[in-house]
């Protein structure tokens, strides 16, 4: 439902953008970037429209009139920074309405930006090859449409795309009901705001609704595999042991698993020669054998024959070059070629259940373009639900079905970030941002622990100084080619939950309760600050409520200290999380996981799960390798069909 916001409501927006994205000098700025504030790009316009449409509609004016109340568009910029300031370090509603704003207003900052060029824009000229689209999507031509499929997936990222390309491939007749858009190499353009808008689920950074965390999770035909950063990592030897010993996943704790890790690697050409570590990744390497921490390259999903470093630091805005082997180019192109009807722009609204089992789907398609709808009925007997830890519990809680454990258990990989300034030019651009990793602490605690990567730098990486936050963000800006930033990855044993509002979208919250958890982020804090220290960085800054800093020749120690007494939630350090897991999980126990342990669920017969949500716990790396597996699993468990039966604990059992 659309809103409107009066005109001291849309003046004291104007007065929030120019504080959150103000005028700053930088030495080089040819195109006059960051010489704009926010309504000097148009920010405030954008935020506007967005406001109005939101469903936090009527906490947000509740924000904006208690700042006109207080004469905040008339008052000196030092004034409206703390204000901002006071109001974003607090837990109530307040500060979740403002943090919204603050989303919105950076995210559409950068989206403006980007159109304007720059250094960080350039590279998409270089390529200039086309690529056509070689899945034909089903366009409903009327006002409904009726089919009939063998198994319909709902969802078309790591874990459906790999269901659907290897179920069509057996034979069966698949549907897959792909939410967003499908857009290829021709649509990547290589810029944030494009691809927030159409990639990315929600637009981009979606903030819980406790404000704890922001997330970011894909949106689009092949999901998050078309915008991560193609880090394949293998599912840890403790971490596969504990979910057959304690949730009975039978076989993952041995060569069974290994033949589906190894059929996913084939599929989508993980190899370790398109990992070129950038200027920030070698100060990490450097750190690390300095104080003597295990460094580690990553290996990718990329084809060597198309990559490029140049423009491998943009894959998540969508890999240009085509060389990253997603799903929209593995698992669903098999799909496609084997018969699959593919839809996009199509939601899920309920699950069918006829008798206690699965009868089928109905979506609702809409032309992105006219708004015209059309309602899809998929009849089958087999539906996967696939689209994401924050939307699969959302599909199943608006159908009744699912169990008490739907939504529950939802793990993040929190993260925390520090950055770090050097004396040389990073070239941070370059090379793939998540090239190498430590991972000295990943077993810290009992198998509870965090590993440090790297980070995008485009414009959202740009934008961190301009928060509202007091002191001088024009030195952050003019030495941001010399800074390189890290992230500390939770593996979390802290849960938090999906419910859905009265219009039946997902609703997440999140807090970070777990001593163990607790004891771990700041360790991490801790060791990204020493990892800058140990190479030679001659600031530090923690991402964090007053953005801390430390200067060489100052008390490391006690920089620390000043660090780890900050809260890890809302107003304290910034949580991001990339990763969204374990919402659906599979399991033993109906009470405490919604599937069984090979996907199926519990109370509804030919549901399953076949996504992130499946994940019993947090795996502690970048899960998309293990999604990808375990969704092979899945869809073998669907067919009864394995790729040799003399491996296959399903075969033995079936």
């Amino acid at each position: 439902m659309d809103h409107s916001l009066t005109d001291r409501h849309r003046a004291t927006i104007t007065a929030v953008c120019n504080t959150f994205i103000r005028t700053l000098e930088r030495r080089d700025d040819p195109d006059g970037l960051w010489g704009l504030s926010g309504s000097g790009r148009g920010t405030e316009q954008a935020v506007v429209a967005a406001v109005e449409q939101m469903p936090e509609f009527a906490n947000v004016c509740e924000v904006l009139e208690s700042l006109d109340q207080a004469s905040f568009a008339t008052s000196p910029r030092r004034i409206r920074e703390q204000s901002l300031h006071e109001i974003l370090i607090g837990g109530d509603d307040a500060a979740v309405a403002l943090r919204t704003i603050q989303r919105l207003t950076i995210t559409i900052s950068g989206e403006l930006s980007s159109n304007r060029g720059g250094s960080f824009d350039t590279e998409r000229d270089a390529i200039s090859d086309p690529a056509p689209k070689t899945i034909v999507p089903i366009i409903p031509e009327g006002d409904s449409l009726e089919i009939d499929a063998d198994v319909v997936v709902v969802g078309s990222g790591a874990g459906g795309g790999v269901i659907a390309g290897t179920l069509a491939l057996q034979g069966l007749k698949v549907v897959v009901l792909e939410a967003g858009k499908y857009r290829n190499e021709d649509d990547f353009t290589m810029l944030q705001g494009p691809a927030f808008n159409d990639s990315y689920w929600r637009g981009g950074p979606a903030t819980a609704a406790d404000g704890n965390v922001w997330v970011q999770a894909g949106a689009g035909l092949g999901g998050g595999t078309v915008i991560n950063e193609s880090n394949c990592m293998e599912t840890r030897s403790l971490v596969r042991d504990q979910w057959a010993k304690e949730f009975g996943l039978e076989g993952v704790d041995g060569a069974e698993y290994d033949r589906h890790l190894n059929s996913v690697r084939r599929r989508i050409m993980i190899n370790g020669d398109c990992s070129d570590l950038n200027g920030p990744q070698l100060r990490m390497q450097a750190g690390a054998d300095v104080l003597e921490w295990s460094f580690k390259r990553t290996h990718r999903n990329a084809d060597p024959a198309t990559y490029d470093p140049l423009t491998a630091g943009f894959t998540s805005y969508g890999d240009a070059s085509g060389s990253k082997q997603s799903t929209l180019k593995t698992y669903l192109q098999d799909a496609f070629d084997a018969g699959a009807d593919i839809f996009v722009n199509t939601s899920a609204q309920t699950i069918r259940v006829t008798g206690g089992k699965a009868a089928g789907i109905d979506a609702v398609y809409t032309d992105p373009d006219t708004g015209r709808t059309a309602a899809i009925r998929v009849n089958s007997e087999t539906v996967v639900v696939a689209c994401g830890a924050l939307e699969s519990p959302a599909l199943l809680l608006r159908s009744g079905i699912g169990g008490p454990a739907v939504g529950q258990h939802l793990h993040l990989h929190p993260c925390t970030a520090v950055s770090g300034l050097y004396a040389e030019d990073l070239s941070s651009w370059w090379g793939p941002a998540y090239a190498g990793y430590v991972d000295e602490f990943a077993d810290a605690h009992d198998g509870w622990g965090w590993v440090i990567e790297g980070v995008v730098y485009t414009h959202a990486a740009m934008s961190l100084p301009r928060q509202a936050t007091p002191g001088k963000p024009e030195q952050t800006v003019n030495d941001f080619d010399r800074m390189a930033s890290f992230i500390g990855l939770l593996r979390d044993r802290s849960s938090g939950q999906v419910t859905i509002d009265r219009s039946g979208n997902p609703v997440y919250g999140y807090a970070m309760t777990d001593a163990t958890d607790i004891a771990n982020s700041y360790d991490a804090v801790e060791g990204q600050i020493r990892l800058h220290e140990a190479a030679g960085a001659m600031s530090i800054t923690s991402v964090a409520a007053g953005l801390p800093r430390w200067n060489r020749g100052e008390n490391i120690a006690a920089f620390i200290d000043q660090c780890r007494a900050i809260p890890l939630r809302a107003g304290g350090h910034q949580l991001w999380s990339g990763h969204q897991m374990s919402s659906c999980r599979m399991g033993n126990n109906p009470e405490t996981s919604v599937a069984n342990p090979w996907g199926e669920l519990h109370d509804t017969p030919g549901v399953w799960i076949g996504d992130s949500s499946a994940l019993p716990t947090a795996p502690g790396t970048n899960p998309m390798f293990t999604i990808m597996a375990l969704a092979h699993r899945t869809a073998e468990a669907i067919s009864g069909i394995v790729d040799d039966p003399s491996q296959s604990t399903f075969a033995a059992r079936a």
